[in-house]
């Protein structure tokens, strides 16, 4: 049986059994995940629609649907059947039609005093409505126009756009996106359906004053599916329903959370407003210029005028045609805000460093417009004001770049009214970045070649930039180092400004540092980042022990990643480091996160592969010794690791530690073995990693288990390759070769450390080798997929447990936790 299908048989049982599901059960998702089995049968069985018929499935969904049934169970059954109609509705229709229980149950319901009821009896509508369309046939096309009429879809749209559940209102927008097209095809009444979305312009007629919040959320709600719509058709429609002008009460209306939805729905019109009706921003303007607002003062006003100015900036790139017709003036709209921001920081002795000669705007209504709000904003001057107008400026930013721009957003990064404010620090630093990454990467232009490049290690630098304007310059390095090859003083200006960051008092910007170093590491080739981090493996190493738990874990992870991509020499310097010693790595496995000890523990595997790479290229070389020489210097991976600290974390409540937990302990059964004889004692004997893995095969999570069970197939591989050898794993080249000689056996004994033989040896330590031949690997693989384990659940308990609930409320609640 195919572990992504469900079979027929099971499905059956799944089914005879939802009418008798408990209404005992606590936890609501054990239904959903319920649905979700029977849906996944839709999608994978190709027979679905002929087993549902011969089960006579209706019969069965119509026991859910009875006054006495849960409604959970009713929901599930009513979707189900959604879904099914939706995949074959050529087969089933008939079959639902001549129902005497679905259909008017659905239409019964469509009030219910239950949310979930409500809302999966519009699902219902959304999904039968639309299939029947499609079927393009008369017949369900009247049956479709009938379904809709004895649900009176015009009323019960409001209804529920008007629900208190906010989950059935977005049910009911998907709905009315879903009757507002219908495919042409042959079909007369193809293309927009008008009356469904004259529903919403009848919503809008109601006297504003007369508008409760609810229906102007509704309203909100309906505009913003309707303007989300795949069809550009349905879109205009929208827009002539409710266009600019028929939004502005929302948009200064007193309620902060129905302006801030009606901005929304502002941008998405500004984005369809048609290319011959004049100018775009000239019509927005003039919608806002005559908006008042009823309550809130003019302060508040002021603000929504220039959030909507943000929001027409940022829409009409979003429009190829807007874009290339209305560029120009949002490029004017930019350099007014940012010279009136200027004006508002920069000391009046230095004003003519803010050159507002660029930000003169046409001679039109709009200049008239921005002219007042300019001056409204200069008298106001408050911190809202200021973060609204540099919004602007970062719209514009995030695609175009402006010479000027950038030089005025340096000088207001340097001074002290900004910085002492974090978000419009942040605020104006996003905007430097988005217009710096716009300039370096249009065409033929190169980060070397980029003007301003400079000030950015002298930002990273900048103490009062906090961690995430911080992680928005690094992000910007980072494409400065991938893109391009910066120069040398960019570079020595950059490792400078990140080891003074990391020696900052607040952890958030040496967690973030390290991260960056993380990142670039596993991107970049090691020689363009191999001088950052001979600059700063010290205060890398050192960070393991920092006083932030997020840092020490930040620290490993970074230098997981230079074990893994670092030249020799480097990797070398790093196992060898004095911070690197065993009391430092135990101290990263007994911290108290767990996910310190993740890091921990994939710190400790990565030194672990590079001792035994290292071990392996010294072992190549028949000269060397593998037992001395790499081994003594890459030892302090290994004392780390005791039996007892192996068992807990084994143990440990967090399965990701668990994982690479038994990660660890494979690296240790496949790799160090050919260290020596010596090395295997301790693995075997001391460690006994052997039945510690064994033990995680029977781990809960899936994922841990199948990271055992790869291991065990490549030891099960290894073995057999041994005994076709004639060797064994835990015997390295050179016991190879002692055993090949005669004379050797003192020698053997000697390194042994026990005075036993290596046949001795080979005795003790071959039974985990017997355990492993032993295992059932099917049976691990077949267990190791999410839906056969679901299938399992089903299989083995769904009377007893799935679809019941015992006294004991906490009996069978984890039943799908392998799920």
């Amino acid at each position: 049986m195919s572990n992504t299908s469900i079979s027929p048989t099971v499905m059956l049982g799944v089914l005879r059994q939802l009418p008798h599901m408990s209404g005992k059960i606590v936890d609501d998702t054990r239904h959903e995940k319920v649905l979700s089995y029977m849906q996944l049968f839709l999608s994978t069985s190709p027979n679905a629609a002929a087993h549902l018929l011969s089960w006579d499935f209706l019969t069965t969904l119509g026991q859910c649907l009875n006054s006495a049934s849960d409604p959970r169970i009713s929901s599930v059954s009513i979707r189900f059947l959604a879904d099914a109609l939706a995949l074959c509705p050529q087969d089933l229709w008939s079959s639902v039609q001549g129902h005497p229980v679905v259909v008017p149950w659905v239409v019964d319901n469509l009030d219910s005093q239950h949310a979930l009821v409500r809302l999966s009896c519009l699902y219902f509508m959304r999904k039968t409505v639309p299939a029947l369309w499609r079927m393009r046939g008369q017949q369900e096309r009247e049956c479709a126009r009938k379904l809709m009429e004895s649900a009176d879809l015009g009323r019960l749209l409001v209804r529920r756009l008007l629900d208190t559940s906010f989950f059935v209102v977005a049910e009911a927008c998907q709905l009315l996106c879903a009757v507002s097209w219908r495919d042409p095809g042959e079909q007369s009444a193809g293309g927009v359906q008008g009356e469904w979305v004259a529903v919403v312009e009848r919503m809008l007629r109601k006297q504003y004053a007369l508008q409760r919040a609810a229906h102007k959320t509704a309203v909100l709600s309906a505009l913003t599916a309707l303007y989300a719509h795949t069809r550009p058709e349905v879109r205009l429609r929208a827009l002539e329903v409710a266009g600019l002008v028929a939004l502005r009460p929302y948009l200064f209306d007193p309620d902060r959370l129905v302006r801030d939805r009606a901005l929304d729905v502002f941008e998405a019109a500004v984005r369809e407003l048609p290319h011959d009706g004049g100018s775009s921003v000239e019509q927005s303007m003039r919608v806002l210029e005559e908006g008042t607002l009823a309550e809130g003062g003019s302060g508040v006003a002021l603000l929504v005028r220039l959030r909507a100015l943000a929001a027409l900036v940022r829409a009409v790139p979003l429009n190829p045609q807007l874009r290339e017709r209305e560029s120009e003036a949002c490029l004017h709209v930019s350099q007014w805000a940012l010279s009136l921001l200027c004006q508002l920081h920069v000391p009046a002795s230095s004003l003519p460093a803010c050159d507002s000669s660029s930000s003169e705007i046409p001679d039109d209504a709009a200049a008239g417009y921005l002219q007042a709000l300019g001056a409204e904003a200069l008298r106001k001057g408050s911190r809202s004001v200021s973060c609204d107008l540099a919004r602007i400026v970062r719209e514009h930013s995030r695609y175009s770049a402006d010479t000027a721009i950038l030089a005025q957003l340096e000088s207001l990064l340097s001074l002290p009214t900004v910085n002492k404010w974090p978000q419009l620090l942040h605020l104006t630093l996003e905007c430097l970045v988005c217009s710096l990454r716009h300039a370096a990467t249009q065409e033929n232009i190169h980060w070397a070649d980029a003007q301003h490049l400079d000030t950015l290690p002298r930002l990273i630098s900048t103490f009062a930039i906090r961690a995430p304007g911080l992680q928005m310059l690094l992000a910007l390095a980072t494409q400065v180092l991938l893109l391009g090859e910066p120069s040398v003083d960019f570079s020595r200006l950059l490792v400078r400004a990140l080891g003074a960051r990391m020696a900052d008092v607040e952890w958030e910007p040496r967690d973030t540092v390290l991260e960056f170093l993380a990142g670039i590491t596993r991107q970049m080739q090691w020689s363009r980042c191999a001088p950052v981090w001979a600059a700063l493996l010290e205060d890398v190493v050192g960070a393991m022990g920092d006083a932030e738990e997020y840092v020490r874990a930040a620290a490993a992870h970074a230098l997981v990643a230079a074990l893994e991509h670092a030249d020799q020499k480097t990797r070398r310097m790093i196992v060898r480091h004095p911070g690197m010693a065993a009391e430092a790595l135990a101290s990263l496995l007994d911290d108290s996160e767990a996910f310190v000890k993740r890091a921990g523990l994939d710190l400790v595997t990565a030194l672990g592969k590079t001792a035994a790479s290292a071990a392996a290229d010294s072992d190549s070389d028949s000269d060397s010794d593998p037992d001395r020489g790499e081994i003594e210097g890459n030892a302090s991976w290994l004392c780390c690791l005791t039996h007892r600290k192996l068992y807990l974390l084994s143990d440990h409540p967090d399965f990701e530690v668990r994982l690479r937990c038994a990660s660890l302990l494979a690296l240790l059964l496949l790799i160090v073995p050919q260290y020596g004889c010596n090395m295997a004692a301790l693995v075997d004997d001391e460690l006994q990693c052997g039945s510690l893995l064994l033990d995680l095969c029977r781990d809960p999570s899936r994922y841990v288990r199948r990271v055992c069970l790869d291991s065990l197939k490549e030891m099960l591989q290894q073995q057999r390759n041994a005994d076709i050898s004639g060797g064994f794993p835990y015997i390295g080249k050179e016991d190879k070769k002692e055993n090949g000689d005669a004379g050797g056996d003192g020698e053997r004994k000697k390194r042994a450390g026990g005075g036993k033989t290596k046949e001795d040896g080979r005795s003790e330590k071959s039974g985990f080798w017997k355990k492993l031949a032993d295992i059932d690997f099917a049976r691990l693989e077949e267990g190791l997929s999410a839906e056969h384990l679901y299938q399992e659940a089903l299989d083995t308990q769904v009377e007893k447990e799935l679809m019941r609930e015992e006294g004991d409320v906490n009996h069978g609640n984890n039943i799908l936790d392998c799920y």
